[in-house]
């Protein structure tokens, strides 16, 4: 592999990186998380929602799913990226579970799908989100559990997640 080949390599491990970095913060209810993933005059669409600036965009994020949301389960599935420079044209597939507020032992939910369409620039040498669309393709309700055997995660700092490396050993 030449080092063109390396850079972007390089570059597409940054760019899931963050895509990543914005799932984990969406379902943790980290907006710092959220916040790091866009350049400061990045606009996102959410149907004809349109929010601009990484605290704009934290903040709809953060009403969102903590107004209507008890807990959440993004996942990526397929990623295209087109080069070309310093910017990259980004598909991304999602799936997410997300749990109604309610009784924690018998919760209710969504199950849904759709696509991140980003527009990502380098600007001194790091990739951000300058423009995200959020495509929904399907929301359904999710089929009730009968009893949880230990409880979901936190939308904080308390999730497991966030304990140091080498937690389990104690």
């Amino acid at each position: 592999m030449n080092i063109d080949g390396v850079d972007r390599l390089a570059d597409r491990l940054q760019i899931e990186e963050l895509l990543v970095r914005y799932c984990r913060g969406a379902d943790r209810g980290d907006m710092e998380l959220i916040r790091s993933v866009f350049h400061d005059d990045a606009q996102t669409f959410h149907g004809d929602v349109v929010h601009v600036g990484p605290a704009a965009i934290a903040g709809y994020v953060e009403k969102r799913m903590t107004a209507r949301f008890a807990a959440g389960f993004h996942q990526l599935g397929n990623i295209t990226i087109r080069f070309d420079g310093e910017l990259a044209e980004v598909e991304s597939y999602y799936t997410v579970a997300l749990t109604l507020h309610g009784d924690p032992q018998t919760p209710q939910g969504l199950h849904g799908a759709g696509r991140y369409l980003d527009s990502f620039e380098r600007r001194d040498g790091e990739w951000r989100i300058v423009r995200r669309r959020v495509m929904t393709e399907f929301m359904m309700p999710a089929q009730p559990h009968l009893t949880l055997d230990e409880p979901g995660g936190f939308r904080s700092r308390d999730d497991l997640s966030y304990r140091p490396v080498g937690w389990y050993r104690d």
